[in-house]
């Protein structure tokens, strides 16, 4: 008996220090995070008007600048209109515009007439508008523009949307057949 004593109490020593050990090497610390995400509404582009560059005479070149208003030689018929597109986002959140733009109008048989969109003078033909609000910005359609939060963009990456204007050139040849002619400018705007 003496001798299962001993053992017994050598295996309660053993235990003990067995679990004394697991103890010492099982110690944890844990600390929470909190996981969260702000879901930015949906970008939209709505059209509001055409570009509608009214009546055009052959060999005559026709500019409509964001204002609306004819900038260089070409019959004026009161027709003329800056193209208007309506964009919406969320409040501080930076937004590439982009455009896809033809280099031709067309008619039904398939005639072509030139437009651009490059700089005319000094004067962008695409821009930024808030109602008056707050400065336009200018910017040349081709290269596209983001709105980031800096001195030249910072009220359109705070605004929850605004209307972009573009104007654009046409350049009727010398024998332009008569006709209505049409093509799609599209304007896209990416979160970034």
């Amino acid at each position: 008996m003496k001798t299962t004593i001993k053992l017994f109490a050598a295996s309660a020593i053993i235990f003990c220090f067995t679990a004394n050990l697991e103890a010492q090497n099982n110690q944890s610390a844990n600390a929470n995070l909190t996981a969260s995400a702000n879901v930015a509404a949906a970008v939209t582009v709505a059209k509001t008007t055409d570009l509608a560059f009214g009546n055009v005479t052959p060999n005559n070149v026709k500019t409509i600048n964001t204002e609306g208003t004819v900038v260089s030689p070409g019959i004026t018929t009161g027709g003329e209109v800056v193209g208007k597109f309506a964009l919406t986002k969320s409040a501080s959140t930076q937004v590439t515009l982009a455009f896809s733009l033809p280099t031709n109008l067309v008619d039904g048989s398939s005639h072509n007439l030139a437009i651009s969109f490059a700089d005319y003078s000094s004067s962008k033909l695409a821009k930024i508008t808030n109602g008056g609000a707050s400065p336009d910005i200018a910017f040349t359609p081709a290269s596209g523009i983001t709105t980031a939060n800096t001195s030249t963009t910072a009220w359109a990456f705070a605004a929850t949307g605004f209307d972009v204007n573009i104007g654009g050139t046409v350049s009727p040849i010398a024998g332009q057949v008569a006709g209505t002619y049409t093509n799609t400018v599209t304007l896209t705007a990416t979160y970034n």
